[in-house]
C-alpha cells in the first residue's frame, strides 16, 4: 500500500505490511451480504429438494433377531443331540460360525423365505409422494400361476365395493399392454399367455375399498435378490457363538415376519442335512451287516465241520514257537529280496555310458560304501550338468569330470556285484531256515495251520458284527432326538424409522444451500488470474492513483458466463454536476493526479498508456481531461496512438492532426480542434491520416518542441499513448511526459503480469509512473465491496490503499 503526499514535486512512498489473503473470513462475509438473495435461493434449492427426498422416500425400518448357534466347533455338543460316528469313519460336520453367516443369508435360504411369504408378490398404495408397501391389507391379492420363467408385470387395480377387481395401466417386462381387466374373487386372469389367479384376502381390507392400489410381480430369484441386499448377519463378539440378523425394511411386522421365517427355515434346512447323514449311516451299517452276518455264519459252520471231521486237538501251544522262528526268517527272507532287488536296479542304472542321471538315494542299502559311493557319483553327476549348461563335453574340467566318473562307477558296480553275492547267500540261509520251520510246524497236524487261519477270521468279523449293531442302535437314537442347531434368544423389537435420517438429511441440506454459492466464490477466486480490484495490486510500490468503476452496463443472468466484453463503450461519460459513481472517481483521480505534480511549475504533461489493447486509455484520456477542465483548468488531449487512432475515431478524425504536423504540413493552429465538446478549455489533437512510419515520426524532434510550445498555453497536455507491450511507441513518447499513468483494466489484466510492471517503475523507465484500475464492476459484489470502495451520493472511503480527493 502506498500513500502519496507532496515532496517538491516527487513522490514519497511509504510501504505499509501487506494485507492478508485475498480470501478470508471477511471476504466470504462481505459476498454473503452482498449475495444474500443467492443464499437464500440455494437454501430453498438445497432444503426443497430435501423436503420432497422426505415426503418421497418411505421410512425404513431396522429390525434385528439373535441368534444362538449351539455345537461351535464341536465344543458345545448336547449329550443327546447327536452320537460320534467318528470311530465307524463317519465324520461330522462341524459347526463354524464363519459359515454360519454366510449359509444364514444365502440365497437358497432367502428364495425359500420369499416362496413362503409370497415376498415377490408386492402392494403398494399412494399416500402423498410416497409409494408404502402395503402388509396384510391388501384387498385384493394375485399369484402367477406359472412359477417358470416368471416375468415382471406391474398393473394398477381397485376393488369396488360390489367386490369387483378393476385392472388398469398394465405392463409386463417393461412393455404396456393396451388393455383393461375386470374380474371377480376366484377368477383366472389372463395378461398376454400369463395366467393369475384373484384371490379374496382374510384379513378386513375396507380402508382401502375404492382406492387405486398397485401390484408388481417378479421372479422369486430376484425378489431374492433384492431381500438378500437388505439382510445382515453379524457375530456380536469374537468369542461369542450369538449371530445378530437385521434387516432394514419399511413394514415393521413384514420385516419381523421375514426374520422369524428365515430362523425357521435355517432350522430345518440344518435338521435336514443331519438327517441325510444319519439315514445313509443307517442304510450302510445294515447292508455291512447282512454281508458280515452271512460271512459270520460260514466261518463257524467250516471250523465245526473240520474239527469234527479231523479230530483237532488245541495244538496252539505246541505251534506256536515255531511259528515264530517260521515268522522272523520270512521277513528275513523278504528282507534280502528287497536288498537284491534295489542294489540290482542302481546296477541296471549304471550300465551304459551316460553320466547325466544320479542314482537314486536313501535307498535302504545296508551297505556304507555302496551308499557313499552313490553319493559321491551324485554330486560328480551335478557338478558335471552344471557345466555343461555353460560348456561343452570337450572341455577340460569337464572331461576331468567325466573320467572320474566312469572311475567311479566301475568302483560302485564292484562293489555291487560283491554285495549282491553276499545277499543272495544269506538269502538261501533264511529259506533253509523258513523250510525247517515250516516242515516242523506241518509235522504237527498241517490242519493247525488253516485252522487258526479260520480262527482268526472268525474273531475280526465277531467283533466288526457286533461293533455295527452298537452303532446301528445309536444313530437311531441320533435321529430321534436330532435337536435344532439354533435358537432364539432375543426376539425382533420394535424401533423408530432408522433411514431417512431426517435430522441429518436436513442439515446436509442446509450446509449445501450455505456451501454452494460460497464455494462457487471461494473456487472463482481461486481460479481468477486476472487483476479485479484494488487489493490485486497492493503489493506494488507503484503510486496508485484511483479506480474508475465499468461505464457499460454489466451483463445480467446467464450473459455473465460470456465471454469478457473487453473493449468498453467510448464516450465521454464526464459531465459538469455529475455526481454518478464514474464522476466522482474521475474527479478523485483528478485530485490525485494534482498531489502528484505539487511544486511543480508550469504544465504537467501526463502519458496514458497500458499493457494491452482494450484496458480503456482512450476512455480514460478524454474523460480525465474532461474532470480537470471542469475544475478551472485548460487541457489539451493530443491522440498519439497514430496506429489506430481510437481517441480520432471517438471524437472525430480531422483532415489534419499530429501527424500532419510530425511531417511539416501543418501548423499548430491548424490541428487544434475545440468544437468536439462543449467544454471550456479542453481542446483536443486528433491523429490525421495514419502514416506508414509512426515510430519514426514519433521520434522526430518536432513532437518536442509541439509540447514544449503547448505548455505555454495549457495547463496539463494528456498524451494517448500506445500500449507499452505492442510497439515501443509508448517508450519513444515518455521522453516529453512529466507523469506517465498506467492503466490496468479489471477483468483483463493478468495478475502475472504486474511482476513487469513492477520493473518498469523500479527501473524508471517511464517518468513518474503511476497506475489506474479501470473497469471495475461495482455489481459484482463481492469483488470489490470486500475492498471497502462504497460509491454514489455521499460516497465514502473505507480500509485498504488509501486515495484522497474531493468532489468538484
Amino acid at each position: 500500500m502506498i500513500e502519496l503526499q507532496s515532496n517538491g514535486g516527487g513522490l514519497h512512498q511509504e510501504t505499509i505490511p501487506k494485507a492478508g489473503s485475498s480470501i478470508n473470513l471477511k471476504s466470504i462475509l462481505s459476498f454473503v451480504v452482498m449475495k444474500w438473495y443467492w443464499i437464500i435461493l440455494s437454501l430453498i434449492v438445497c432444503c426443497g429438494s430435501a423436503a420432497i427426498y422426505l415426503m418421497r422416500t418411505p421410512p425404513q425400518y431396522t429390525r434385528t433377531i439373535s441368534l444362538l448357534i449351539k455345537n461351535e466347533d464341536g465344543k458345545k455338543k448336547s449329550q443327546n443331540a447327536s452320537v460320534d460316528l467318528t470311530a465307524l469313519g463317519v465324520v461330522e460336520n462341524k459347526t463354524n460360525l464363519e459359515n454360519e453367516l454366510r449359509i444364514i443369508t444365502s440365497p437358497p435360504l432367502v428364495a425359500e423365505v420369499v416362496s413362503r411369504l409370497d415376498l415377490n408378490d408386492k402392494y403398494f398404495v399412494k399416500e402423498g409422494l410416497r409409494n408404502m408397501e402395503i402388509y396384510r391389507g391388501t384387498p385384493a391379492m394375485f399369484a402367477d400361476t406359472d412359477t417358470v420363467n416368471t416375468p415382471v408385470v406391474s398393473f394398477s387395480f381397485k376393488v369396488t365395493p360390489d367386490k369387483k377387481v378393476n385392472i388398469t395401466d398394465i405392463v409386463m417386462d417393461g412393455a404396456s399392454v393396451d388393455t383393461d381387466i375386470t374380474a371377480s374373487f376366484g377368477d383366472t386372469i389372463k395378461i398376454q399367455g400369463r395366467k393369475f389367479a384373484v384371490i379374496q384376502p382374510e384379513w378386513d381390507a375396507s380402508k382401502y375399498i375404492d382406492k387405486t392400489l398397485k401390484y408388481q410381480h417378479v421372479s422369486v430369484t430376484s425378489a431374492a435378490s433384492g431381500l438378500a441386499g437388505c439382510l445382515s448377519a453379524t457375530l456380536i463378539g469374537e468369542k461369542s457363538s450369538i449371530i445378530d440378523i437385521s434387516i432394514v425394511y419399511p413394514s415393521v411386522q413384514e420385516a419381523d415376519k421375514i426374520l422369524t421365517t428365515l430362523v425357521e427355515v435355517y432350522n430345518e434346512n440344518w435338521i435336514m442335512e443331519k438327517n441325510k447323514i444319519a439315514v445313509s449311516t443307517s442304510r450302510f451299517i445294515d447292508e455291512r451287516l447282512a454281508v458280515i452276518e452271512k460271512d459270520l455264519g460260514n466261518v463257524d459252520t467250516d471250523i465245526s465241520s473240520y474239527k469234527s471231521e479231523h479230530l483237532l486237538p488245541d495244538v496252539k501251544a505246541a505251534t506256536s514257537m515255531y511259528i515264530s522262528q517260521s515268522s522272523a526268517a520270512q521277513a528275513a527272507t523278504a528282507d534280502f529280496e528287497t536288498q537284491i532287488a534295489i542294489a540290482e536296479m542302481i546296477r541296471r542304472q549304471l550300465t551304459g555310458d551316460s553320466f547325466d542321471v544320479p542314482l537314486p538315494t536313501n535307498t535302504a542299502l545296508v551297505n556304507a560304501d555302496i551308499e557313499a559311493g552313490i553319493s559321491q557319483y551324485n554330486t560328480l553327476v551335478i557338478e558335471r550338468n552344471r557345466l555343461l549348461e555353460t560348456t561343452s563335453e570337450i572341455n577340460p574340467v569337464v572331461k576331468d569330470r567325466t573320467q572320474a566318473l566312469r572311475t567311479l562307477k566301475s568302483n560302485i558296480m564292484a562293489s555291487l556285484d560283491s554285495f549282491i553275492a553276499m545277499l543272495r547267500t544269506q538269502l538261501s540261509s533264511a529259506r533253509r531256515q523258513v523250510s525247517d520251520a515250516t516242515s516242523k510246524i506241518a509235522s504237527n497236524p498241517t490242519q493247525a495251520k488253516y485252522l487258526l487261519s479260520v480262527e482268526r477270521q472268525q474273531k475280526v468279523k465277531e467283533s466288526l458284527y457286533l461293533f455295527l449293531l452298537q452303532k446301528r442302535e445309536e444313530n437311531e437314537l441320533t435321529q430321534a432326538f436330532t435337536a435344532y442347531n439354533s435358537s432364539i434368544i432375543d426376539f425382533p423389537h420394535y424401533g423408530g424409522p432408522t433411514s431417512p435420517n431426517r435430522s441429518k438429511i436436513w442439515m446436509i441440506a442446509f450446509m449445501l444451500g450455505l456451501a454452494i454459492p460460497i464455494g462457487y466464490f471461494v473456487l472463482r477466486e481461486m481460479l481468477d488470474s486476472k487483476v479485479r480490484g484494488k487489493k490485486d495490486l497492493e503489493d506494488l510500490k507503484i503510486p496508485y492513483i484511483g479506480e474508475i468503476p465499468s461505464a457499460a452496463d454489466t451483463p445480467r443472468g446467464l450473459d455473465r458466463f460470456k465471454k469478457n466484453k473487453v473493449a468498453q463503450e467510448r464516450r465521454i461519460v464526464v459531465k459538469p454536476r455529475s455526481h454518478d459513481v464514474v464522476n466522482e472517481a474521475f474527479r478523485v483521480v483528478r485530485t490525485n493526479l494534482e498531489f502528484m505534480s505539487i511544486g511543480n511549475t508550469g504544465s504537467k504533461v501526463v502519458a496514458v498508456t497500458s499493457a494491452n489493447p482494450g484496458s480503456g486509455k482512450t476512455f480514460v484520456s478524454i474523460n480525465l481531461a474532461k474532470a480537470i477542465a471542469l475544475n478551472g483548468a485548460k487541457v489539451l488531449v493530443i491522440d498519439l496512438d497514430i496506429r489506430k487512432g481510437s481517441l480520432s475515431k471517438m471524437v472525430g478524425n480531422s483532415d489534419k492532426g499530429i501527424v500532419d504536423y510530425l511531417i511539416g504540413k501543418a501548423e499548430p493552429r491548424e490541428i487544434l480542434r475545440r468544437d468536439f465538446d462543449d467544454t471550456p478549455g479542453l481542446d483536443v489533437i486528433t491523429v490525421g491520416p495514419l502514416p506508414p512510419n509512426p515510430s519514426e515520426l514519433l521520434s522526430n524532434e518536432r513532437l518536442e518542441t509541439f509540447v514544449a510550445e503547448m505548455k505555454k498555453h495549457y495547463d496539463y497536455i494528456l498524451l494517448d499513448c500506445p500500449p507499452v507491450e505492442i510497439v515501443t511507441d509508448a517508450l519513444i513518447i515518455n521522453r516529453v511526459a512529466d507523469v506517465t499513468v498506467f492503466i490496468t483494466r479489471s477483468g483483463l489484466f493478468e495478475k502475472e503480469e504486474l511482476g513487469t510492471v513492477q520493473g518498469y517503475f523500479d527501473t524508471s523507465r517511464y517518468k513518474n509512473l503511476a497506475i489506474i484500475l479501470n473497469g471495475t464492476d461495482l455489481r459484482a459484489g463481492y469483488s470489490y465491496h470486500r475492498y471497502g470502495y462504497h460509491y454514489g451520493y455521499g460516497y465514502r472511503y473505507g480500509y485498504g490503499n488509501k486515495a484522497y480527493g474531493a468532489t468538484k
